[in-house]
């Protein structure tokens, strides 16, 4: 009888001790949940840089944890850290910012060698390139290349620079990097080499056009930018004008003007499109023509002055005659220019005293006339 009663209590101690061996089994894993360890790594691109981050916190100090960081393949010894604690955190750039980047974040927590709660994950990270480039090429037509530097601007949303290239030896080409994408950029070529004496001036165009291209980080933006020009034969000449708008620019913001073009026989109308900065140059060449052939511009039709102006008087022709004699092997030109004038009323009001009394009269201060631009004294 005796027998019978004890088996039950030895049944409950053999339970009693596997809750215990369970216990034991449990405080290394609910310790870890007291600490935290919260691991986290990315590779993205910050203010268009490729940026890693890695960021390692409430790891369990008592024991050695460590993170190895390797980036593009090389191992990053300066970064990794054999015992780190309890927390590590680190944000890097990579470069270039134009090439895709790659990085492999091996954590090894000392209270969890073989990750089975998560507390040492691996990180097999990449990006793309965060900013893209753009190519700019030069070409002629009608002529070998002239030798000499051309320069060029390179205009984007949040970017700006300026490039060039001296054509020598083949390839014409310049790489303009760095440019934060997508993007939409604009190449104008800004200066060039005079052409022979017995070529035309340039005419530049663009491809494609107006020197718009996309960049982005996959595919780089390309320009070319063509110089054309035309033999001159011997013993006759070509003929090219300019417009400017001159005086008072305040509040000009560009108009169209006409011409029409008289060489010998030969007669031709021409809109040209003058911008804010007042000043363009015709982008036709007339002729070839004979030498002693007369070549003169009228003016057409002008654009609106704009608010409170006016044009002054004629245009100004140079030479005076509005015309120039073709020479052998050269471009002559005429320059037209309008003087623009601007009357801004005045807020302000004068007295004036009239009669035997001198009764003072407010009297509006008249408009100020101004073709230079000056303030009214």
């Amino acid at each position: 009888m005796d027998t019978s009663v004890q088996r039950p209590k030895r049944a409950r101690i053999l339970t009693l001790a596997g809750a215990v061996a369970l216990f034991a089994m449990l405080l290394p894993a609910a310790a870890g949940v007291a600490l935290g360890h919260t691991p986290s790594a990315s590779l993205t691109c910050v203010n268009s840089a490729p940026t890693l981050h890695v960021g390692l916190s409430s790891y369990n100090g008592s024991y050695t944890n460590k993170v190895t960081i390797t980036i593009d393949g090389v191992l990053d010894s300066t970064d990794s850290n054999a015992n780190f604690g309890t927390t590590y955190s680190l944000t890097k750039s990579l470069s270039p910012a134009t090439s895709s980047h790659s990085a492999t974040v091996v954590v090894l927590a000392g209270d969890d060698l073989t990750n089975a709660h998560g507390y040492s994950p691996t990180y097999n990270l990449s990006v793309p390139p965060c900013q893209g480039s753009l190519t700019i090429t030069k070409a002629f037509a009608g002529i070998a290349p002239v030798a000499g530097t051309y320069n060029f601007s390179v205009s984007c949303t949040g970017f700006s620079t300026t490039a060039s290239i001296t054509v020598g030896s083949a390839p014409y080409t310049t790489t303009v990097s760095g440019i934060p994408a997508p993007n939409s950029c604009t190449v104008a070529e800004t200066s060039a080499p005079t052409p022979p004496t017995t070529y035309s001036a340039w005419v530049t165009t663009y491809s494609p056009s107006g020197g718009v291209t996309a960049v982005t980080t996959t595919t780089p933006g390309a320009v070319t930018v063509t110089n054309t020009t035309s033999h001159i034969p011997p013993g006759q000449g070509d003929f090219q004008f300019s417009k400017t708008v001159g005086g008072n620019l305040n509040g000009w913001t560009g108009g169209q003007f006409s011409f029409t073009v008289t060489c010998g026989t030969s007669k031709t109308t021409v809109t040209l499109t003058v911008g804010s900065t007042g000043s363009t140059v015709s982008s036709q060449i007339f002729g070839p023509y004979d030498p002693g052939t007369m070549c003169s511009v009228t003016e057409g039709s002008l654009p609106a002055a704009g608010t409170y102006a006016s044009w002054v008087n004629s245009p100004i022709y140079s030479p005076v005659s509005a015309s120039a004699t073709i020479v052998s092997d050269q471009t002559v030109k005429v320059a037209v220019t309008n003087t623009r004038s601007r009357s801004d009323p005045s807020p302000t009001a004068f007295q004036k005293f009239e009669g035997a009394t001198g009764t003072p009269v407010r009297v509006a201060t008249p408009p100020v006339t101004s073709t230079d631009g000056s303030s009214p004294s």
